[in-house]
Protein backbone atom coordinates (compact mmCIF):
# COMPACT_ATOMS: atom_id res chain seq x y z
CA UNK A 1 0.00 0.00 0.00
CA UNK A 2 1.17 3.35 -0.43
CA UNK A 3 1.13 6.00 1.62
CA UNK A 4 -0.46 9.64 1.14
CA UNK A 5 1.38 12.70 -0.24
CA UNK A 6 0.57 15.27 2.78
CA UNK A 7 2.22 18.14 0.84
CA UNK A 8 4.34 18.59 -2.26
CA UNK A 9 5.77 21.36 -4.83
CA UNK A 10 7.78 22.08 -7.48
CA UNK A 11 10.82 23.83 -8.14
CA UNK A 12 10.42 27.32 -9.69
CA UNK A 13 11.85 25.10 -12.90
CA UNK A 14 9.70 22.43 -12.64
CA UNK A 15 12.41 19.88 -12.65
CA UNK A 16 12.43 18.29 -9.40
CA UNK A 17 9.41 17.49 -7.02
CA UNK A 18 9.58 18.10 -3.37
CA UNK A 19 7.02 15.90 -1.33
CA UNK A 20 5.69 15.18 1.74
CA UNK A 21 4.02 11.87 2.79
CA UNK A 22 3.69 9.47 6.38
CA UNK A 23 5.44 6.34 7.54
CA UNK A 24 5.07 4.58 10.60
CA UNK A 25 4.10 7.47 11.81
CA UNK A 26 6.61 9.75 11.30
CA UNK A 27 6.82 12.55 7.87
CA UNK A 28 9.30 11.90 5.32
CA UNK A 29 10.64 14.70 2.83
CA UNK A 30 11.66 13.14 -0.64
CA UNK A 31 13.21 15.10 -3.27
CA UNK A 32 13.02 13.67 -6.46
CA UNK A 33 13.74 14.65 -9.91
CA UNK A 34 10.74 13.28 -12.55
CA UNK A 35 11.45 10.91 -14.90
CA UNK A 36 8.30 11.00 -16.62
CA UNK A 37 4.78 11.17 -15.62
CA UNK A 38 1.96 8.17 -15.90
CA UNK A 39 -0.89 10.74 -16.27
CA UNK A 40 -0.28 13.94 -15.95
CA UNK A 41 -1.25 15.40 -12.43
CA UNK A 42 -1.31 11.97 -11.14
CA UNK A 43 1.72 9.83 -10.60
CA UNK A 44 5.58 10.94 -10.60
CA UNK A 45 7.58 8.58 -11.27
CA UNK A 46 11.64 9.71 -10.46
CA UNK A 47 14.48 8.79 -8.62
CA UNK A 48 14.55 9.39 -5.55
CA UNK A 49 17.44 11.66 -4.06
CA UNK A 50 17.64 12.58 -0.68
CA UNK A 51 14.80 11.97 2.29
CA UNK A 52 14.46 13.31 5.40
CA UNK A 53 12.64 11.60 8.17
CA UNK A 54 11.44 13.44 11.13
CA UNK A 55 10.23 11.73 14.86
CA UNK A 56 7.32 10.67 16.18
CA UNK A 57 6.54 13.79 17.81
CA UNK A 58 7.75 16.13 15.00
CA UNK A 59 5.97 16.70 11.39
CA UNK A 60 6.31 18.45 8.44
CA UNK A 61 3.19 20.65 8.36
CA UNK A 62 4.64 22.96 5.07
CA UNK A 63 6.94 23.53 2.33
CA UNK A 64 8.28 26.10 0.15
CA UNK A 65 10.96 26.07 -2.82
CA UNK A 66 12.88 29.33 -2.23
CA UNK A 67 15.65 31.11 -3.54
CA UNK A 68 18.54 32.35 -1.14
CA UNK A 69 19.37 35.58 -2.27
CA UNK A 70 22.72 35.14 -0.71
CA UNK A 71 23.90 32.39 -3.15
CA UNK A 72 20.93 32.13 -5.82
CA UNK A 73 20.32 28.48 -4.51
CA UNK A 74 16.96 26.88 -4.70
CA UNK A 75 16.53 25.37 -2.01
CA UNK A 76 12.90 24.22 0.11
CA UNK A 77 12.26 25.27 3.59
CA UNK A 78 9.71 22.86 5.80
CA UNK A 79 7.19 24.01 8.66
CA UNK A 80 7.53 22.02 11.60
CA UNK A 81 4.55 21.55 13.92
CA UNK A 82 6.93 22.18 16.96
CA UNK A 83 7.27 25.74 16.13
CA UNK A 84 10.63 25.06 14.04
CA UNK A 85 11.73 26.13 10.86
CA UNK A 86 14.08 23.64 9.23
CA UNK A 87 16.23 24.45 5.83
CA UNK A 88 17.64 20.93 5.05
CA UNK A 89 20.96 20.05 3.01
CA UNK A 90 20.80 17.48 0.15
CA UNK A 91 24.32 16.48 0.85
CA UNK A 92 24.04 15.95 4.22
CA UNK A 93 20.67 14.51 4.43
CA UNK A 94 19.66 16.41 7.45
CA UNK A 95 18.06 19.39 8.27
CA UNK A 96 21.50 21.85 8.68
CA UNK A 97 19.66 24.91 9.80
CA UNK A 98 16.84 25.25 12.74
CA UNK A 99 15.12 28.03 13.40
CA UNK A 100 12.99 28.25 16.54
CA UNK A 101 9.70 30.87 17.63
CA UNK A 102 10.11 29.94 21.00
CA UNK A 103 6.87 27.96 21.00
CA UNK A 104 5.19 25.36 20.62
CA UNK A 105 2.62 25.99 17.70
CA UNK A 106 2.44 24.75 14.02
CA UNK A 107 3.80 26.59 11.71
CA UNK A 108 0.93 26.99 9.02
CA UNK A 109 3.01 29.10 6.33
CA UNK A 110 6.07 30.44 5.28
CA UNK A 111 8.18 32.37 2.61
CA UNK A 112 11.47 33.88 2.09
CA UNK A 113 12.08 37.47 1.07
CA UNK A 114 15.29 38.66 0.39
CA UNK A 115 17.55 37.62 3.56
CA UNK A 116 14.09 37.71 5.83
CA UNK A 117 12.26 33.98 6.47
CA UNK A 118 8.72 34.67 7.36
CA UNK A 119 6.32 32.25 9.04
CA UNK A 120 2.69 32.68 10.84
CA UNK A 121 1.63 29.83 13.20
CA UNK A 122 -1.79 28.49 14.43
CA UNK A 123 -1.75 31.00 16.60
CA UNK A 124 -2.23 33.87 14.36
CA UNK A 125 1.37 35.07 15.27
CA UNK A 126 3.76 36.07 12.89
CA UNK A 127 7.39 35.92 13.03
CA UNK A 128 10.57 37.23 11.07
CA UNK A 129 13.52 35.73 10.91
CA UNK A 130 17.06 36.90 9.78
CA UNK A 131 19.15 34.37 7.58
CA UNK A 132 22.21 36.61 7.61
CA UNK A 133 22.52 36.69 11.53
CA UNK A 134 20.45 33.30 11.91
CA UNK A 135 18.28 35.12 14.93
CA UNK A 136 14.66 36.03 15.80
CA UNK A 137 13.56 39.30 14.60
CA UNK A 138 10.69 40.97 16.38
CA UNK A 139 7.19 39.18 16.29
CA UNK A 140 3.29 40.31 16.38
CA UNK A 141 -0.25 38.40 16.57
CA UNK A 142 -2.93 39.23 14.36
CA UNK A 143 -6.15 39.92 17.33
CA UNK A 144 -9.55 41.65 16.70
CA UNK A 145 -9.30 40.40 12.64
CA UNK A 146 -12.90 40.02 11.48
CA UNK A 147 -14.27 38.50 8.58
Amino acid sequence: MDSPIIHSAYDPSGQYLCYVTVALDSSVLVYSRPKGLLRPGLTVYGMRIFCIWTTQNCKITCLKWVTLASSDAVTIILGMNNGEIWLPSVLANEATYKFTTANAYEIKDLDLMSEQLWCIDSNDTFYQHDLLQFKLLPHFKLTNVFN
